[in-house]
């Protein structure tokens, strides 16, 4: 993956433009653009604008993406990808390489089907996970091709030649929670469901995050990847505090319920 730092793009943004840049060591923009609101109240229904980059004259290829809008309240879900709505075996360090980088993305049962009926119901999606960036093309045609709702990515950021190598090896507990809580203050008036799974730390994050956010949260769901049953310490543990009908440890997607 070449990162190519002090990097400028023009962008159209439905009928903005505005240059993106200088993108960092690690090839990524990070810039605010101002728009001109569609209406004068809180928007009511939730919409997408896409947006292009400019390229010289006599360039015919094309770089577009889509930016989505969701309305001021509304149901939100929060998705971890690995072992959540991918087969990866994070728990298997050798299968999780093999699954990762050799073998097709294989999803969870089911689990499309489940994000259909939320997605119905006018939830909007974000997936949050400790898969780099890099890995970002791939995921996303796995996604499109598995049949899972369009959403928000928040990867993590890897770039072998600086610091930022470290936050490949650094613990979900430290890398999830402020995205998720930049979501949360982002959309304080939408209710949120947390989806993940048992094979790292997912019901600890989610747990702590109920715990801080008691009015945002409406359900948390646990995947069972490992051999732990509702009742162990662990869930007494890791949802300490919170109703026990506010988490569901499921075999089966059937159990995801808007």
């Amino acid at each position: 993956m070449d990162n190519e730092g002090g990097k400028r793009v023009a962008v159209t943004l439905s009928a903005e433009a505005g240059a993106l840049g200088p993108s960092g060591a690690d090839g990524h923009f990070e810039t605010e653009m101002t728009l001109q609101r569609r209406v004068a109240t809180e928007e009511a229904v939730g919409f997408s604008l896409g947006y292009s980059a400019v390229l010289p004259a006599g360039d015919d290829r094309t770089f577009q993406g889509e930016v989505l809008f969701p309305a001021s309240y509304g149901l939100s879900v929060i998705s971890d990808i690995d072992d959540t709505i991918k087969i990866s075996q994070v728990t298997d360090k050798t299968a999780l390489l093999a699954n990762t980088f050799l073998k097709p993305f294989l999803a969870a049962p089911d689990m499309a089907l489940a994000y259909d009926r939320l997605a119905a119901a006018g939830a909007v999606f974000h997936y949050v996970s400790s898969s780099p960036w890099q890995l970002y093309p791939a995921l996303k045609a796995f996604m499109v091709e598995a049949g899972f709702p369009r959403g928000s990515f928040h990867l993590r950021k890897f770039r072998v030649k600086d610091e930022s190598l470290f936050n490949l090896f650094k613990s979900s507990r430290e890398t999830k929670p402020p995205v998720i809580e930049d979501l949360l203050s982002a959309f304080p008036k939408r209710g949120f469901i947390l989806i993940g799974d048992s094979g790292e730390v997912d019901p600890e994050i989610y747990g702590a995050i109920a715990r801080d956010h008691p009015g945002q949260i409406r359900h948390i769901y646990i995947r069972k990847v490992t051999s732990e049953m509702a009742d162990d310490v662990r869930y007494l543990a890791a949802f300490a505090g919170l109703p026990a009908s506010l988490w569901t440890l499921f075999d089966h997607a059937a159990a995801i319920t808007p």
